[in-house]
């Protein structure tokens, strides 16, 4: 778990994946992007390797909406 602290490549997926409205408040955005980061390390540490077969429905049922 250690090794996946200074991994970028979680960062970028969840950068693609994520979408809101550019008036949304930066802080708050950052934050969101935080937590969603670590929660798809903690839950789908393997989509790194096969980046292409995770959709977006996916990633909302799994990281976004699971509790």
């Amino acid at each position: 778990m250690h090794l996946l602290r200074n991994d970028g490549r979680y960062r970028a997926l969840v950068d693609s994946l994520l979408s809101y409205l550019k008036t949304s408040d930066t802080r708050d955005i950052e934050a969101i992007k935080k937590i969603t980061t670590a929660f798809v390390k903690l839950l789908m540490p393997y989509v790194i390797k096969d980046m292409k077969s995770l959709n977006k429905e996916d990633f909302k049922n799994i990281v976004l909406i699971r509790p």
